[in-house]
């Protein structure tokens, strides 16, 4: 079953001051409380069509506020928003979350993000999770086929979904020369019209200039009988969140960015149609991680959700997705071409 979010909790608007009107934003609510940050529902003045509506959607944002003084102390969190900031001007498509320009005051800096009123996929999974099978989402007939007793959503969905967010994935790639590094559910939203937008860009990386490397984390040799191929030279950084960490990345080796983001929309995959991880382990992380580190597609054949996966194409790229050596896995342009998507074009 989906846990828990751990990274944000909520805390009740009362108990929070509501910032001033500024900049042509009118804050509305808090919403939530990180470590670094607090999040606000607002309006933009400027979009409201007229100035005594305000239950227009398209006139809503919502803001981040940083504390300044925070963000001097934290190189981190810092160094997070710049990629984040840099990469939504780079980054424009209809399946990206975009951002606004940020401002600050003398004490704060404002971070503005487009407000979706059908909230994150985990939120939609967790509905489904508690509303069983027989609960329509997101538009569907109640007739729609499910698979009984299952927690995910209609196939059709799901389909659109995944197409959705494979093509954004590969913008980002193709075209920007990027990876994510932080795709999971909490991180993909649901707009006014349904469309899916990815947003949280603040793990994103250029990829690196080709080199010659063997693509499992070691350098190639030049010698007789090496394995080297010219390709984007391995990220290092281990990040991102636990259950959509693929096995390179907690084995600790050298990776390719775009392998870590197929290997999490698999994961994504996964959890839509069935309403749980793939990898998953109630003895803790430890658990987890041997998990990944041993004979991932032996597990994954065994899950019993997998078998609850009526549909053999999407079983397929589920597998797929879910290779535990980066070389066999799908890139997400493969991912875009297999069958199970071709129906949702």
């Amino acid at each position: 079953m989906l846990e828990p979010r751990a990274d944000e909790a909520a805390i009740p608007a009362a108990s929070h001051h509501i910032p001033p009107p500024l900049n042509g934003y009118v804050f509305v609510e808090h919403r939530r409380s990180a470590l670094s940050h607090d999040t606000f529902l607002a309006r933009d003045v400027r979009l409201q069509q007229h100035p005594q509506q305000q239950d227009d959607d398209r006139a809503k944002v919502i803001i981040r506020v940083y504390a300044l003084e925070y963000l001097r102390r934290d190189e981190e969190c810092r160094f997070a928003l710049e990629r984040e900031c840099l990469a939504s001007r780079l980054a424009v498509h209809p399946h990206l979350l975009p951002l606004s320009a940020p401002f600050a005051s003398q004490t704060d800096l404002f971070v503005v993000e487009k407000y979706c009123v059908g909230g994150d996929l985990y939120e939609l999974m967790v509905s489904a999770v508690e509303e069983g099978p027989s609960a329509p989402r997101t538009g569907e007939a109640e007739s729609e086929a499910r698979p009984r007793g299952s927690s995910g959503l209609p196939s059709s969905v799901v389909e659109r979904f995944m197409r959705e967010l494979l093509s954004a994935v590969q913008y980002l790639h193709r075209t920007c020369g990027l990876v994510h590094r932080n795709i999971k559910l909490e991180t993909i939203f649901l707009d006014e019209e349904q469309r899916l937008r990815l947003g949280s860009f603040g793990l994103c990386a250029a990829l690196p200039p080709p080199s010659v490397w063997t693509g499992n984390g070691e350098e190639a040799s030049d010698g007789p009988g090496g394995t080297a191929s010219s390709s984007p030279a391995p990220l290092r950084l281990c990040c991102g969140s636990k259950h959509y960490a693929a096995p390179e990345l907690v084995q600790g080796h050298p990776y390719q960015g775009e392998g870590v983001d197929a290997w999490a929309c698999g994961v994504v995959l996964f959890a839509l149609l069935t309403g749980c991880f793939p990898f998953d382990s109630d003895k803790g992380d430890d658990a987890l991680f041997r998990l990944l580190c041993g004979d991932v597609e032996a597990h994954l054949a065994q899950h019993p959700a997998m078998a609850a996966i009526e549909d053999p194409q999407a079983r397929d790229l589920v597998r797929n997705l879910l290779r535990a050596n980066p070389n066999a896995r799908y890139t997400v342009s493969e991912a875009l071409e297999h069958p199970y998507l071709e129906q949702a074009k």
